[in-house]
């Protein structure tokens, strides 16, 4: 439902907040850090009084809207405007939902998925096959990601299109565990995801590729962005 006061453009507001923030923070700017910060959580405050259904404890797409849209409450919880005691009920509600959105907003779907401890339904979503899959992409002939779905929905759409990549950033991130939380890689932090069931890894396992693939990737990350100052590892076990 379209509105003059839109939930998914304050919630991309509100994010770019976050970020200027850590950007001045890094660069040593603090009275900018601070009005950036500042402003994100009065976003944040505003976002959740004009946007939040009362009844059902989900997003409405706009100031005065009666629907809700997954795109809303995809980029509440991607962006960290939901407040954990309603995560659950937003997160149930995109699970439902499914692959309804385009090849680009895919990627905050999957990072909402895997913030919320839904990595199973992530996963799923990677590796479903059909119309709105990365495999049906493969299916229709093409071996590099494609600027939509499918033909139907894009008929004059080009095969070679890097918005819709969303799998190759999610699966280092969120799969194999490697995250940046300093600028320039001088602090990473590898993690195994939870939650994935049988799929991904298992801290359990003495050895073979599911461990190695951990130890491949500080290798890949060493390699390429030198040693880090510190790394911190968790199992996928409860910290």
């Amino acid at each position: 439902e379209i509105r003059p006061v839109n939930a998914v453009v304050n919630a991309f507001h509100y994010l770019n907040l976050v970020q200027m923030s850590e950007i001045a923070q890094a660069l040593g700017k603090t009275e900018d850090a601070t009005f950036f910060r500042e402003r994100a959580e009065m976003v944040k405050t505003s976002f959740n009084r004009v946007f939040t259904d009362g009844k059902t404890q989900l997003y409405i797409d706009g100031e005065g809207a009666q629907h809700s849209s997954a795109h809303a409450n995809i980029a509440a919880l991607a962006f960290g405007l939901v407040p954990e005691e309603r995560v659950g009920a937003v997160a149930d509600f995109i699970e439902r939902k499914g692959m309804v959105c385009s090849v680009y907003f895919a990627q905050y779907l999957l990072e909402a998925l895997f913030k919320a401890d839904r990595a199973d339904a992530a996963i799923r979503l990677m590796t479903a096959v059909g119309d709105r899959s990365w495999l049906g992409m493969m299916e229709s002939g093409s071996t590099i990601t494609m600027e939509a779905w499918s033909l139907a929905a894009k008929p004059n759409q080009d095969w070679n299109h890097a918005w819709a990549t969303a799998p190759l950033n999610i699966i280092a991130r969120y799969v194999l565990g490697v995250t940046p939380v300093e600028p320039g890689f001088t602090k990473v932090v590898f993690f195994r995801v939870r939650n994935t069931g049988d799929i991904a890894f298992d801290y359990k396992l003495a050895g073979g590729a599911l461990m190695d693939l951990g130890v491949y990737s500080i290798h890949f990350v060493v390699g390429i962005f030198g040693m880090p100052k510190s790394v911190n590892y968790f199992p996928n076990i409860e910290k």
